[in-house]
């Protein structure tokens, strides 16, 4: 069999380095670089025998592997319920029923995301729909993303559900194909959930060297990924998924992650596992993905496929439980600047089901989804396609089915009206029209109020109070003036409203 990998001894433990070396170092103080000896590289990156793949990527890097230090953006990943992509390209996996941080700012606590996997993805055949809870803390106050019990996506505070598409004070949640982005603007963070289990985080170079929990310090350096809240560089990633468990007060969870799953990654010789093995390597070293293997390693992506098909619950067809390992390759390739991967999908892989009369574009309209009262803007800029179910031309989106615009109804004060629906407003009518309110332009009269010790209403209703010996002005046009004074009462030490002076005009 053709060895893949190098044996450790081959590798010196001290490298030494020359004047050439050395010269490296001084001038490129932002890049770290390893040295390794040079050896020759596998012909096919998948050994034909048993299916085994080799790297790719880092293969081609890996000697004199140079650690870029130079701050980027970044991009982490969590999808399947189990799997993790860091900032800097480690992928792990491990299953918990608790709460754990995902990202956090670690330097001024800004923010900080927490996901955990919904109860009903641990209930079986009897499952409503397995989905990621995401709660976040931003600006001292808590938001939720998470499901109704119909399915549809909902952002929410403690106190109230919000709507998609909103903005509140530097936080914009608005609706791109399949997902919900949530933007924290201040701070250069972009989530990205699929209403399932995938969630995206992709954060600006503003952020280099101040993020952690499981998306790990973006620092360019994947070997401190699996650092503990304590800052402790971890020996597992049990360890270090444990430091990062977020307990609720009222109900701490007592729940251990699990690393070991239906395919063991040693176990070669069980149908089973071969088949994933055999299935994930072709796929990942699929011919229309080669741009990607330029710069994404095949072999981190492996394992998480191979977890996918085996504990997949359709036995019939394991391949269709693999296909978020292939959207967040293809995700994170596009993220990285790799193009023309928009047509990745097929008849036979991975073709994506819309519903609610929704039509699948692997590349969507630039304007955005249109939404009753609104448009959802997509947040890329460019040529880039983003991929999803999207309304056919003519109709809009409304709980997540398409609709003809005429069939928007209204909302005011968290309630929603049917179409033709009127409502008073002052003197004027206001009558739900294609999603919106259109109210009448009869120009109402108004009451203005002086009373008592002293207090005032103004035309549009303003309350207000002052003390004031002098005379004042309580309507001035261009034709006609009413004047007030306060004047002390006999015998009292308030004073109360008088209207000494004339009225003129």
């Amino acid at each position: 069999m053709q060895e893949l990998f190098p044996k450790r001894e081959q590798f010196p433990t001290k490298p030494t380095y020359g004047e050439e070396e050395e010269e490296i170092f001084e001038t490129h103080r932002t890049k770290k670089i390893k040295h390794l000896q040079d050896y020759k590289l596998p012909q096919k990156p998948i050994n034909e025998t048993n299916y085994e793949i080799g790297p790719t990527y880092s293969y081609k890097k890996f000697q004199n592997q140079v650690i870029d230090l130079i701050p980027k953006p970044g991009s982490c990943f969590s999808w399947a319920g189990s799997h993790f992509k860091t900032f800097d390209g480690k992928v792990y996996s491990f299953d918990s029923k608790c709460s754990h941080i995902f990202l956090k700012d670690a330097i001024d606590n800004t923010f900080s995301i927490i996901i955990q996997n919904h109860p009903e993805c641990y209930k079986g055949p009897d499952s409503k729909g397995c989905y990621k809870f995401i709660k976040i803390y931003y600006q001292d106050k808590e938001f939720y993303l998470k499901r109704s019990d119909e399915g549809h996506p909902i952002f929410a505070s403690p106190k109230k559900t919000l709507p998609i598409p909103g903005q509140l004070p530097g936080i914009r949640v608005t609706m791109a194909a399949n997902y919900i982005v949530l933007s924290l603007d201040t701070v250069g963070v972009t989530l990205k959930w699929d209403g399932q289990q995938l969630v995206h985080a992709e954060v600006k170079e503003s952020m280099w060297n101040r993020t952690e929990g499981l998306c790990g310090k973006m620092d360019g350096d994947n070997v401190n990924d699996l650092e503990t809240k304590e800052g402790r560089l971890a020996k597992s990633v049990i360890t270090m998924a444990s430091s990062w468990k977020v307990d609720d007060l009222d109900e701490p969870c007592n729940d251990s992650p699990v690393e070991e799953h239906t395919c063991n990654v040693n176990d070669f010789t069980g149908e089973l596992g071969r088949a994933a093995t055999k299935f994930c390597a072709k796929i990942l070293a699929d011919p229309r993905f080669a741009a990607c293997s330029e710069v994404v390693d095949i072999t981190s992506l492996l394992e998480s496929c191979r977890w996918d098909f085996c504990n997949c619950p359709n036995q019939k067809d394991p391949s269709i439980c693999t296909c978020e390992t292939l959207e967040v390759y293809v995700r994170d390739c596009t993220h990285k600047g790799v193009q023309g991967l928009s047509q990745w999908r097929d008849d036979k892989t991975c073709p994506m089901k819309c519903t609610g009369g929704k039509v699948y574009m692997h590349c969507g309209p630039k304007k955005g989804q249109e939404m009753c009262g609104a448009a959802s803007v997509l947040p890329e800029v460019g040529n880039t396609c983003i991929e999803g179910c999207y309304c056919p031309e003519g109709t809009v989106l409304y709980e997540n089915k398409c609709i003809s615009r005429s069939q928007c109804p209204c909302k005011l004060r968290g309630k929603s009206y049917p179409p033709g629906h009127s409502i008073p407003k002052d003197c004027n009518t206001c009558t739900c029209n294609n999603g919106e309110w259109k109210c009448t332009q009869v120009s109402c009269g108004a009451r203005c109020a002086a009373v008592g010790d002293p207090h005032y209403i103004t035309f549009d209703g303003k309350r207000f109070d002052f003390m004031g010996q002098c005379s004042y002005y309580l309507v001035k046009t261009d034709n006609f003036s009413i004047e007030a004074e306060n004047v002390a009462c006999a015998g009292a030490i308030s004073e109360a409203m008088n209207f000494p002076v004339s009225v003129s005009s």
